[in-house]
């Protein structure tokens, strides 16, 4: 076409679209149920509406489809759970009661010793298990009372989120009915939770160094003379055939490893190269020990 005819069709064309997005925009949204609450619990697919009017670049208006795509259904009815507490207590709090208001099982803790290393750790988690197995629940924590070791830190830092450990400031200690204490014997080796035993109704101690005095008053008190106290924990897991995970059991074989200097020191028993083959054969990795 000639230029002068060109420009005479680009403006009308240009206001033919103005006309028509502005129409588009300016129009009322096709009605939709707002996304609430109850149905982001109830899952499903989105599928985009339109946008707001009046809005520079609109809101999505979202609705629940139906699988087979004929339109929206009402979201299944959604049973109201008690709402969780605001402080950072809040994930022990939680056990306490189930959505339909029953009571949980006993919230139980475990204690590592200060400072502690990876036979302290890797007992504390197996103990949690164990306990958890026995009550039918995830109902069982660790906490670490003053950190890590040195060795032990990356570590966790690496894998905190494979193993059921609590900062101590989120334990609510006035549901806290059971208390464990692993590789230690003495109530200096627990900092500042040491006051979580006068509290407790049950207090377990388990151990592999043979002490003429504990300060502890233990409900329970199982001291073997062996060479970590992980081959006491993977001992009780296998008798009582206890599923454990790959990471589980490759820090269970960790504490026995380390405590026992690879079954070298003179500690080391029988028993400890036993629960160390247990560890292997439940998924422990030998890369990582070897590391």
């Amino acid at each position: 076409r000639h230029p002068s005819t060109r420009q005479t069709h680009v403006p009308r064309r240009l206001a033919a679209c103005m006309a028509t997005l502005t129409a588009a925009l300016t129009a009322a949204p096709p009605t939709a149920p707002r996304r609430t609450a109850a149905n982001r619990r109830a899952g499903g697919a989105w599928t985009f509406v339109g946008f707001d009017a009046g809005k520079r670049f609109g809101a999505m208006r979202n609705i629940r489809r139906s699988a087979d795509g004929d339109g929206p259904r009402p979201a299944p009815a959604v049973t109201t759970a008690t709402p969780l507490p605001s402080s950072s207590s809040a994930s022990s709090s939680a056990l306490m009661q189930s959505e339909e208001g029953r009571a949980a099982p006993p919230l139980g803790v475990v204690l590592t010793h200060v400072c502690a290393d990876f036979d302290t750790l890797s007992s504390a988690v197996g103990l949690a298990k164990l306990r958890d197995s026995r009550e039918g629940a995830a109902c069982t924590f660790v906490v670490l009372p003053r950190g890590t070791s040195p060795g032990v830190s990356h570590y966790v830092a690496l894998h905190k989120n494979k193993f059921p450990i609590k900062q101590k400031n989120t334990i609510d200690l006035a549901h806290l009915e059971w208390v464990g204490v692993v590789d230690a014997q003495r109530r200096d080796r627990l900092g500042d939770c040491a006051g979580w035993l006068d509290v407790a109704k049950h207090v377990v101690v388990m151990d592999h160094h043979v002490l003429n005095t504990s300060d502890i008053d233990a409900t329970e008190l199982i001291v073997e003379k062996v060479g970590a106290t992980a081959t006491v924990v993977a001992e009780m897991l296998e008798a009582e055939n206890v599923k454990i995970t790959e990471e589980v059991a490759t820090l269970l074989a960790l504490g026995i490893h380390t405590d026992t200097g690879s079954l070298t020191f003179e500690a080391t028993t029988p028993r400890d190269a036993s629960a160390l083959a247990f560890c292997l054969k439940q998924g422990a990795s030998q890369k990582v020990l070897a590391e």
